[in-house]
């Protein structure tokens, strides 16, 4: 059975809500691509941009990236997907970031200081 992957949506404009992090002492940019189809707000992919550049952990972090964008884009809802992309990587504690704040995003609510999120979890 093949999953029917959601198309840009046709009339509806993709809005982007960048956030500053900090995961694990690293200076970092989390995006969160959504859309407004005239009744809610769909989030539709998210990326996670990372410095200083360290080639091995993008190529990581872009993969998970991909795979959560996809989830996204096949009709998951950022909990589930959330509880999927487990909170031990980067791009989890992202996702998992954005689903705790999903209505501040949606409602334009800035943060009031930059997240520090860790991947440790022994760490809170």
């Amino acid at each position: 059975m093949e999953a029917i992957k959601t198309q840009s949506p046709n009339g509806y404009r993709l809005l982007s809500h960048n956030e500053r992090l900090r995961i694990d002492g690293r200076a970092s940019i989390g995006i969160l691509d959504y859309y407004h189809d005239g009744e809610s707000f769909k989030p539709f992919a998210v990326w996670v941009k990372i410095k200083p550049h360290e080639s091995k952990l993008e190529r990581e972090a872009n993969a998970q990236c991909l795979l959560a964008s996809k989830l996204l884009q096949t009709d998951w809802t950022m909990k589930e997907v959330a509880d999927y992309v487990k909170k031990d990587s980067t791009v989890g504690q992202v996702v998992n970031y954005f689903a705790k704040n999903l209505d501040d995003i949606f409602n334009g609510v800035p943060a009031e200081r930059v997240p520090d999120l860790n991947t440790d979890p022994y760490r809170s």
